[in-house]
């Protein structure tokens, strides 16, 4: 049995300042997408051939801004 595993890193800059209540949209957001992409890895290992079984929760663990 093989085992897939990887990290997603988000580190980016705005030129503007952010609010509290646009990063939490934000953040909220961001999970929303990757409840979809559980859906989209599950087609893509399909499409090469194999089944993604016992996938665990993509879960955003923790995401800070700096106000």
């Amino acid at each position: 049995m093989s085992r897939i595993t990887g990290t997603i890193d988000i580190d980016f800059e705005t030129g503007e300042d952010i609010t509290e209540e646009q990063f939490i949209h934000f953040k909220n957001k961001l999970n929303n997408i990757m409840n979809g992409w559980e859906m989209e890895i599950d087609d893509v290992a399909e499409q090469c051939g194999f089944e993604a079984d016992d996938m665990h929760p993509i879960i955003l663990d923790s995401i800070d801004c700096d106000y």
